[in-house]
């Protein structure tokens, strides 16, 4: 495994910038200004009252970082992803690691066509608030499963423990 592995992972995927996998991302205490200026939307998290930033990154390009090498978030920069912790660690070839990505990716790509224009992150949200209100219904049971289960298999390939869409 190399730099190059890594990084060719890391542009065959993009799920942690497109809003796909986080819905914000965290921002120290003083990088909002900077943020800002660099095109951010920020979102204050309304238990901690901390600033972040939404999702999807405005600086993500197809999947790559318009700002990789100048500034960018520390949380940027420090994220590894279960997949990539796996081929840092050896416990995944590069092959493997792309595979799992590309599988999750198609997906949700065969999903989100017949769910209209909303992104994952929307859809995750409605479905959240459908099953609290105990709205759902035959018509809508279908999706919400399918939606519930491409959720698990990002909790499970991608996101690490505690982390979750709605950070």
């Amino acid at each position: 495994m190399t730099g190059a592995d890594e990084s060719r992972l890391c542009l065959s995927c993009g799920l942690c910038c497109s809003g796909t996998v986080f819905s914000t991302i965290t921002l120290d205490s003083d990088e909002p200004g900077r943020a800002e200026q660099a095109g951010f939307t920020l979102v204050r998290d309304p238990a901690s009252g901390s600033l972040g930033a939404a999702q999807p990154c405005p600086q993500l390009e197809g999947t790559a970082c318009r700002l990789y090498g100048a500034w960018r978030p520390r949380a940027c920069g420090g994220y590894a992803c279960k997949v990539l912790e796996g081929l840092r660690g050896g416990a995944l070839s590069t092959e493997e690691a792309l595979a799992q990505i590309a599988r999750i990716k198609a997906r949700i790509a065969q999903l989100l066509p017949a769910m209209g224009e909303r992104s994952l992150r929307e859809l995750l949200a409605e479905a959240a608030e459908l099953t609290r209100s105990k709205a759902i219904t035959p018509e809508n049971a279908a999706w919400i499963m399918a939606i519930g289960a491409v959720n698990r298999e990002i909790d499970q390939t991608i996101r690490h423990p505690g982390q979750s869409s709605f950070r």
